[in-house]
């Protein structure tokens, strides 16, 4: 029995050691991606850029692939969450959260549509990178593009 107890317990142990890493990675990603991009542009531009960069510093980086891997994804990040809490798995939120309120205050964004639910919608679009396959592989990346675009015209009644 104590056996079984000290191997669950290695396995949560390097679960965490995983999602940890993954985690720097993909914070990382994400400094990176913030500095390479000019926040003053129009909002359409700026979400299509940054996805595109997202997605692909994503598939340029192993261990953010296997992290993006559908199976290998749900798995770190129901630990993660259980261990951490939801706030520690959404990198840019904060940061971003305030950027799409400011888009609101300028005119740029609707501001009949709270800006969580804004991030939510963000959130849904990234997600869709997760269900390649049901989708079809051959439709990528361009359903990215177009669900982006789609959604930033309604945001930004462009």
């Amino acid at each position: 029995m104590e056996t079984v107890i000290e191997v669950k317990e290695l396995s949560k142990s390097y679960a965490h050691i995983k999602a940890e890493i993954f985690l720097a990675e993909n914070a990382k990603l994400k400094e990176e991606l913030l500095a390479s991009i000019d926040l003053n542009g129009e909002p359409i531009d700026i979400t299509k850029q940054m996805m595109y960069l997202n997605l692909k510093g994503i598939s340029e980086n192993p261990i953010l692939r296997e992290w993006y891997n559908r199976e290998v994804f749900s798995k770190i990040e129901q630990h993660y969450r259980e261990e951490n809490g939801i706030e520690q798995v959404n990198f840019i939120y904060d940061f971003f959260l305030e950027v799409v309120i400011k888009w609101q205050e300028e005119g740029k964004m609707r501001r009949d549509i709270s800006a969580e639910m804004i991030m939510a919608i963000f959130g849904a679009l990234i997600n869709i990178d997760l269900h390649k396959d049901e989708i079809g592989l051959q439709y990528f990346p361009k359903v990215m593009e177009y669900m982006a675009e789609f959604v930033m015209k309604g945001l930004t009644g462009k």
